[in-house]
């Protein structure tokens, strides 16, 4: 099954139950009942940069249309395509109904277990994924919920004490009538955790530990520790598109604002807010330093794996978070971006055919170079600065497209490495992208890669002896360098 998501004027949903196998036809119908918009008004947006997807054969597979796994669909409605007003087809139309228009309502069974009702509240809340193990979690949940309100949930509504005998509910009785059961497995599903993510100036983060029953002030707190943003000062932004959240009442609830598993709120600093100026507060800021002020360029190593390069760009776009696994995705993409436009890019430009080079950079032994920053640097809309610590020099892809932001990688002739900014003791995470504006953090980049060459930690590719510095191995040339750091993993050499 694909894992697919689509946006639309109404938000972004997952989008269950689809395969390569699956027809042009059927995906329109479910998009059509997730979003609203009926199949023939439908213009789909696919792929990057995005572009329209050809729907003139609803027969047409979805693998033969170049859909996979972790794809977005843009769902926007074309007001331009009049609504057919032909007699003849009306007249078909009453006697075949168009099923793009008109989807179907089916029963989903689960297994007949003492759970089903748990088991069947899950998938509808999740979007039509099946959790056969989720009854204990909602039995307990449910549990918790009943045990925090004794007053709404006394004697006379469940039949019992509040309390009752320990596990109960973690046992599949029976013995409450069905509304009951329901109104408490509706209870239960709304406060199950929230899948959320935040984009800030710091970068985008996981926004954990949240439920529907949590209180919009105890959200602003966590996106304050990990954005750096005060509560005070922030301005959310939520939805497609997106629109700014009433901050008004801390105490609400955020099932009560819209707010969704697999929402992102983007996080902006009000800076038209007053700080509060109390000389108490500025005392004590005199007499503690403010750690904030001095914020730390570092390197994060990752590991010499051949796939460095695409392990440090995902770890920076995506805001300090490590994925291990991403290579493999990153490599197909960057193939699908260089199938798609074999006019930009031919063989003058990637020393072998398109074909071939598709097949290459998908091999896990590949090297990542110059042409695949580029090319990231395009997908993600941003600018990647590599520092080389020979040269002490900066590249910076995508340096005159004007994209907003920034991300930096150090090099050292043969490995990658992402470069964060970090707040020594402090909790809050790391910070990966940076504003195009910012070249101060070019300047600390520049020092690192300084204090590298001083100590020697490069490789010259062109003309050097070398030595491994973790094992001590003697080595010559660019080759045996290579091979040395696939064998071992080492990638700290120096000059001999």
């Amino acid at each position: 099954m694909l894992r697919l998501r689509c946006k639309a004027r109404s938000g972004s949903h997952a989008l269950p139950g689809l395969s390569p196998h699956s027809r042009l036809r059927d995906m329109q119908a479910a998009l059509a009942a997730l979003t609203g918009v009926p199949a023939p008004a439908q213009r789909l947006l696919h792929g990057f940069p995005p572009r329209s997807l050809d729907l003139s054969d609803g027969e047409r597979r979805l693998g033969e249309l170049g859909i996979h796994s972790g794809d977005t669909l843009i769902v926007e409605e074309d007001t331009s395509k009049p609504e057919p007003a032909s007699p003849v087809v009306a007249k078909k139309a009453m006697s075949q109904p168009v099923r793009e228009a008109v989807p179907v309502l089916a029963r989903r069974v689960v297994p007949a277990d003492n759970s089903c009702l748990f088991t069947s509240v899950s998938y509808v809340v999740e979007g039509g994924v099946y959790d056969p193990g989720c009854a204990p979690e909602m039995r307990n949940l449910i549990a918790q919920i009943v045990a925090s309100d004794p007053e709404s949930y006394c004697e006379a509504v469940l039949g019992k004490t509040n309390r009752g005998p320990p596990g109960v509910l973690a046992r599949a009785g029976r013995g409450r009538g069905p509304e009951a059961e329901a109104a408490a497995a509706g209870a239960a599903a709304a406060p199950r955790m929230l899948r959320l993510r935040c984009k800030a100036r710091s970068g985008s983060h996981a926004l954990p530990g949240l439920s529907p029953h949590s209180r919009l002030r105890d959200m602003q707190a966590a996106l304050a520790a990990l954005t750096g943003v005060p509560a005070p000062a922030q301005r959310l932004l939520h939805g497609f598109p997106p629109r700014s959240l009433d901050l008004s009442d801390g105490e609400r609830r955020l099932g009560e604002l819209g707010i969704h598993s697999g929402d992102t709120l983007i996080v902006e600093e009000d800076t038209s807010k007053p700080e509060p100026a109390s000389p108490v507060v500025a005392k004590k800021a005199m007499s503690q330093p403010v750690r904030e002020a001095v914020p730390v360029l570092a390197r994060r190593v990752v590991p010499a794996d051949n796939s460095c390069l695409f392990t440090s760009v995902s770890y920076v776009v995506e805001g300090g978070v490590y994925d291990p696994g991403c290579a493999p995705e990153m490599r197909n993409l960057i193939a699908q971006i260089v199938a798609s436009d074999p006019e930009s890019y031919c063989e003058a430009v990637l020393g072998k055919t398109n074909r071939e080079y598709c097949d290459w950079i998908r091999r896990e032994e590949t090297w990542g170079g110059a042409i695949e920053v580029s090319i990231l640097s395009k997908f993600y809309q941003c600018e990647i600065c590599v520092v080389d610590t020979q040269t002490v020099r900066i590249d910076r892809f995508g340096e005159d497209a004007g994209y907003s932001k920034r991300v930096l990688l150090i090099y050292d002739g043969i490995h990658y490495d992402p470069l964060e900014r970090r707040l020594p003791g402090s909790d809050l995470p790391p910070q990966t992208i940076f504003p195009s504006s910012d070249d101060v953090v070019l300047a600390q980049a520049l020092e690192l890669a300084d204090e590298a060459r001083r100590k020697r930690q490069f490789t010259d590719l062109n003309r050097f002896a070398l030595r491994c510095m973790v094992c001590q191995k003697g080595l010559t040339g660019q080759l045996e360098a290579r091979e040395h750091a696939k064998e071992t993993g080492h990638t700290n050499f120096g000059e001999v």
